[in-house]
């Protein structure tokens, strides 16, 4: 989840104050528009991912389930990018916890499903014979849904229960992001609580690699294997996006740099970008996912395997050509066979009908 969901402070409501003053000027919102196009893309390929998850037998267990139910919780969540594009005005933080409401629950559940990732690949490393047994087990994956939900349910009470200490002069905001209904400490409160759950899933991957690494002819060719740099490359790029944004805030609220909105805003989409880049890194580390997607999309995930088969297509046809072509000389030039023999027998009755 972005750093923009937790992190909130009087710069940032400073300027909403200008917004409101002078208008929301036409540079931020192309900003908006072009962090929803990201969205889009991302709801595509998150869509393309659940879709290939639901119908691939390969793709069975624990962890893939956790993969494909985080790819549906950022396909309920991205679309709500769009509030901000059809509805930029300023309005009270009350209003816009409603509007964020939805978006504020999966956005939850998607970091919290991210953390259930790494700790089932974890058990599966820790404890191999139990979860062989279990990953697929309704009670397992059972545990670990209703414990994602519980966290993300929590989440969204919390900030509930927060909306009456908010006083008739809070700041309006413009709703870009569920971050902008929380104010004051549960804002701070909510901050860390994801930095915590953002420093576990990395926490998680490092004692996996560290295991991995001490006995890697034990862990060849299995599946925890197969997936493991794709999911750290993912816990990466997610990683990277949010502490990003973060350093981003921080350094420009002490520095009072002008224009804050802006570059925090800016720094969110890395988040964004994030969220959007499961399929295509799965495509690219995982062989499963791979052939999956290229079985159930291939129009989407073959774009180069069918300009090739153009280009051969192409080739061939001029192969084609060339050799009818060089078969046609070859009829016109032909020379017809000498008959040697016949030949040495007409000079002969020559030459004797002259002598």
């Amino acid at each position: 989840m972005d750093s923009d969901l937790y992190l909130n402070d009087s710069s940032k409501n400073n300027n909403y104050a200008i917004f409101q003053r002078d208008g929301v000027p036409l540079a931020f919102l192309a900003l908006i528009v072009i962090r929803f196009l990201i969205a889009i893309i991302g709801i595509l390929f998150n869509a393309s991912l659940l879709y290939v998850a639901v119908n691939t037998y390969d793709l069975q267990g624990s962890c893939n389930f956790l993969i494909a139910f985080n790819a549906f919780c950022l396909v309920i969540f991205m679309p709500f990018m769009s509030i901000s594009v059809f509805n930029h005005s300023l309005m009270p933080v009350q209003t816009c916890f409603w509007w964020e409401l939805v978006p504020m629950f999966f956005g939850n559940l998607f970091l919290v499903s991210t953390l259930a990732i790494a700790f089932d690949r974890l058990l599966s490393v820790l404890l191999p014979a139990w979860h062989t047994r279990q990953n697929k087990e309704f009670n397992y994956l059972g545990s670990l849904l209703t414990l994602c939900i519980l966290y993300a349910g929590c989440i969204v009470y919390f900030c509930y229960a927060a909306l009456p200490q908010l006083t008739a002069d809070s700041p309006t905001v413009i709703c870009l992001n569920p971050s902008d209904s929380y104010q004051g400490g549960i804002g701070t409160i909510l901050f860390v609580v994801s930095l915590v759950v953002v420093t576990l899933c990395i926490l998680c991957y490092a004692i996996i690699w560290n295991i991995v690494r001490k006995n890697r002819t034990k862990w060849n060719g299995t599946f925890t294997m197969k997936i493991l740099t794709s999911l750290s490359v993912l816990i990466f790029i997610i990683s990277f996006g949010y502490f990003f944004a973060i350093v981003i805030r921080i350094i420009s609220s002490l520095w009072k740099i002008a224009n804050f909105a802006y570059i925090t805003f800016v720094s969110s989409m890395f988040s964004t970008i994030a969220m959007a880049a499961n399929a295509p890194v799965l495509y690219i580390y995982s062989s499963d996912y791979k052939n999956a997607l290229r079985e159930h999309l291939p129009r989407l995930f073959k774009p180069q395997q069918r300009q090739m088969g153009r280009s051969n297509a192409f080739n061939n046809n001029n192969r084609n050509w060339a050799t009818l072509s060089l078969a046609a000389v070859d009829r016109t030039t032909r020379v017809a066979p000498i008959n040697v023999r016949g030949a040495a027998a007409e000079t002969k009755r020559q030459g004797y009908g002259q002598n």
